[in-house]
């Protein structure tokens, strides 16, 4: 039984203990009574914890699906140099400067920006400072025919 069955079910039993509840008001049987009542409460904590569960079943399906789309930009987005990550461009290039290897730990892609010092460079996102030189993509190579070291 799915989620959502559950809470139908739930539901309907809860409708027909009230009913239940109705009829017995002819009745002075208070063990009755107090039976549907446990009964009543009972059915209305099952429709809660199922209300609950479909919460969390749907948190688990989006944060599922913002994996899968982070992974496949890793995979299909990326090339991956002397430790970092690069975008690649549509036309097959990578860019310049590489995603911080900080942020990219946490699931983030942000991307170095270069600071108007042309030899620095920092993380928007986190402020890590980078020397541009160690970190720049090297003209001379594409993302299509890397000539990587070992990582």
């Amino acid at each position: 039984m799915d989620v959502m069955a559950g809470i139908a079910a739930a539901s309907q039993a809860l409708k027909m203990a009230r009913e239940i509840r109705e009829v017995s008001k002819d009745f002075e049987n208070a063990d009755l009574k107090s039976k549907i009542v446990a009964l009543v409460e009972t059915l209305s904590d099952a429709k809660l914890a199922l209300i609950d569960a479909k919460e969390e079943l749907q948190n688990a399906k989006s944060e599922a699906e913002e994996l899968r789309t982070k992974l496949a930009f890793k995979t299909d987005r990326t090339v991956r140099r002397n430790g970092m990550y690069y975008e690649i461009y549509d036309d097959g290039q990578p860019s310049y400067l590489p995603f911080c290897p900080r942020c990219t730990e946490t699931g983030k892609f942000i991307t170095i920006v270069q600071e108007q010092n042309a030899h620095q460079a920092k993380c928007p996102n986190c402020s890590t400072q980078f020397a541009t030189r160690a970190i720049r993509f090297k003209d001379n190579q594409s993302a299509s025919n890397p000539s990587r070291p070992a990582d």
